[in-house]
């Protein structure tokens, strides 16, 4: 049960969840632009590498160029390349998981420590522990 002069402790926690919630839900937007953008450039410049290369293949070369059309096959699928391996080197599937699993921790322990009032020392001990683990998506 609360306390007189726990009140403003549990006000003063449940800020700062809310301003942590807030910088992991952030990441976690970003994180998926980030992961979208990579994702999709991918798929469209490999779909679009391909579609070419099999048009020329059917058709003949872009104007009858083949140098042209091998240089445009060449540039789309590395494009690809590039935004897949990029997407993988940076983690961004992993840090998306884990900016998403941290937020909703975060507002798990909002939920706790204001709603079904939680001990305030329980609520905090696993708010500093989470901050710990968590701190490349926090302030």
């Amino acid at each position: 049960m609360m306390v007189g002069g726990d009140d403003e402790q549990v006000r003063a926690l449940a800020r700062r969840i809310e301003a942590e919630l807030a910088c992991a839900t952030g990441h976690a937007r970003r994180l998926r632009r980030q992961n979208a953008w990579l994702g999709y450039t991918g798929i469209f410049a490999g779909a679009l590498a391909t579609l070419l290369a099999g048009g020329a293949a059917t058709n003949g070369a872009i104007g009858g160029q083949w140098a042209t059309t091998c240089g445009v096959v060449a540039l789309l699928a590395a494009c690809g390349t590039v935004a897949s391996g990029l997407q993988r080197q940076l983690g961004v599937l992993e840090n998306l998981a884990r900016a998403t699993a941290c937020a909703g921790k975060l507002d798990a322990l909002r939920v706790a420590l204001t709603i079904t009032r939680r001990e305030l020392r329980e609520v905090a001990i696993e708010y500093e522990r989470l901050v710990e683990g968590n701190r490349e998506f926090l302030s």
